[in-house]
């Protein structure tokens, strides 16, 4: 594989507490919305199915969170402890 082909991971499921988040890495330019935290939170708990997390695992092993701030958030809100 050269360096302009990149394979897509399969989608897993890994547990919130093992994603690194860093506000700087967010394309959000005024963060999370509480709001669409919430909306989120409530939509998951009725059954919504979203999109899965983007993650990137550095040469230490540690998984940082790229696209989905607003979808873990409301994962954890809703008492969830997983996202895809």
């Amino acid at each position: 594989m050269n360096a302009l082909e990149i394979k897509a991971a399969e989608p897993v499921t890994i547990a919130l507490a093992d994603l690194t988040r860093d506000p700087e890495l967010s394309c959000r330019a005024k963060g999370t919305s509480k709001r669409t935290v919430a909306e989120y939170a409530e939509a998951m708990k009725c059954g919504a199915v979203f999109p899965p997390v983007v993650a990137f695992v550095d040469s230490k092993g540690t998984h940082w969170l790229a696209d989905g701030f607003h979808r873990c958030a409301a994962a954890e809100l809703g008492g969830l402890t997983e996202v895809p």
